[in-house]
């Protein structure tokens, strides 16, 4: 059984169908533990192939966020109706306060889920959010007020990166304080570098043109 796995695992693209293959074998090992047979290998096998749903994870939000920001015309969002706060609101969990709190010992004591879901918000932030951002500035962003958008944007997602941390903390019951204590820097620096340069540089284009005018006034 896992001279098959270790043949079919790799060709898997997607995290959704490795996630169903690895949820069909868990299960299936815990029925033939249950018969006296040895599953020790196969355990140990599922536990090997761990961080290729991670990986495959983060490859499919690239690609969901890529297309996002292929498609963002940098308007402002104006929410009119309670349904438009649902939908953009309630429905992703920002607001935090009627979130249940899950205990860590819900999930089986020894594993340390908040370093295990902090890494890979991390590599999700700080390579992929931040590097799909930057291609962009770097090739679709042409006019000021684009430019002003984007760097608008940076303080919501400031906010949001704050906020994707504590829910980390709150969902592997880590006091927050813990979170504060350590609490690191912006993980989208790049981009919002970038973005602060731009907008310098287009600002002081305008300003160049607007000196060139009076130059030439009689």
């Amino acid at each position: 059984m896992c001279s098959v796995l270790e043949d079919q695992f790799p060709g898997m693209q997607t995290a959704n169908h490795l996630l169903l293959i690895k949820d069909y074998v868990s299960f299936l090992g815990v029925t033939l533990h249950r018969y006296g047979y040895h599953v020790e290998a196969l355990l140990d096998f599922l536990s090997k192939h761990r961080d290729k749903y991670h990986e495959l994870l983060l490859s499919d939000c690239q690609k969901q966020i890529t297309k996002a920001l292929t498609v963002d015309k940098f308007e402002k969002m104006y929410m009119k109706k309670e349904y438009d706060y649902s939908m953009n609101v309630l429905s992703f969990l920002l607001q935090t306060s009627n979130i249940m709190h899950v205990s860590f010992m819900s999930h089986g004591g020894q594993l340390d889920f908040y370093d295990v879901v902090k890494k890979y918000l991390d590599l999700l932030l700080t390579e992929i959010l931040d590097g799909t951002q930057l291609k962009l500035i770097n090739t679709s962003i042409g006019g000021v007020t684009q430019a002003m958008q984007m760097v608008a944007n940076m303080a919501m997602f400031e906010c949001s990166c704050d906020l994707f941390f504590h829910h980390d903390a709150h969902l592997s019951g880590i006091p927050l304080r813990m979170v504060e204590r350590e609490r690191r820097l912006f993980a989208l620096t790049k981009v919002c570098d970038a973005a602060e340069e731009m907008i310098s540089g287009l600002l002081k284009q305008k300003v160049d043109g607007f000196l060139l005018l009076i130059e030439n006034v009689n």
